[in-house]
């Protein structure tokens, strides 16, 4: 009895990391999955001002002894956090495979409201059946986990929880570097600079993104532009070679 008891409190310590290895049977979706609920509750956390608050229905008494509401951050309440949970999975029809420096890797494709660049659909990857895959092993994930994500974000040790779970999901996809922006870096493991990066503390944050955004469009419209200029040269120099040619052409007539 003693064995097997033992047996059973080993088991129970060892099922959430065997769960959090095993949601889908795709390990790559389960990779891209993890990372993209956790980048959306993340950017949902960092859209709510600070001076959101809300009551905790208790109240406190305050240094000159009156009486005050006990109120708490709104973005770290339990009722957004549910909400921003059930969100999350929900905006994995946003998100598809890219091929980038020879790597898979899945993120967002859909623009958000603080990015006003054109959509970004170089090595893309769409299908449908991606989206539902990872929009199942999104929802398997939370559903797996939903306790102790709550409790990570109230208690604001979310990045150590996050990078916890998903590296041992996407160690077995062998796709480590699918989290490299949570550390700082690109792709390939190069630092990024603060000014080419949405991730703040290892948190994708809306504010960052709209700095990045700007930045990028700049780049976009200055690429634009210069593309234009060269387009407008080489026409201006077709049409002086042809009207150059015309003229050989008429001189050769009146010979």
């Amino acid at each position: 009895m003693a064995g097997s008891s033992l047996f059973v409190c080993a088991l129970a310590a060892l099922l959430p990391n065997l769960l959090a290895q095993t949601v889908t049977s795709d390990p790559q979706i389960n990779c891209g999955a993890c990372k993209g609920l956790f980048d959306e509750l993340d950017y949902l956390v960092s859209k709510v001002p600070s001076y959101a608050k809300i009551d905790t229905g208790s109240r406190r008494m305050d240094a000159v002894g009156n009486m005050e509401e006990n109120k708490h951050d709104l973005a770290r309440s339990e009722s957004f956090l549910y909400e921003a949970m059930e969100k999350s999975c929900a905006e994995m029809e946003n998100y598809s495979y890219f091929e980038e420096s020879g790597l898979k890797v899945y993120h967002r494709y859909q623009n958000r409201p603080e990015q006003k660049t054109p959509l970004k659909l170089k090595n893309f990857g769409w299908s449908a059946d991606t989206q539902q895959r990872l929009r199942f092993a999104c929802d398997a994930i939370l559903g797996e986990n939903e306790e102790e994500i709550l409790e990570a974000y109230v208690e604001r040790r979310e990045v150590e929880y996050k990078k916890d779970l998903c590296m041992k999901i996407c160690k077995k996809a062998k796709m480590e570097h699918q989290l490299n922006p949570w550390y700082g870096l690109d792709i390939t493991g190069k630092k990024l600079s603060e000014f080419n990066t949405e991730y703040v503390d290892g948190k994708l944050n809306a504010e960052a993104l709209k700095k990045k955004n700007q930045i990028d469009k700049k780049l976009h419209e200055l690429k634009a532009k210069g593309e234009t200029k060269y387009k407008k040269k080489k026409e201006a120099e077709q049409k002086a070679n042809e009207e150059e040619g015309e003229e050989k052409n008429e001189a050769k007539d009146e010979l």
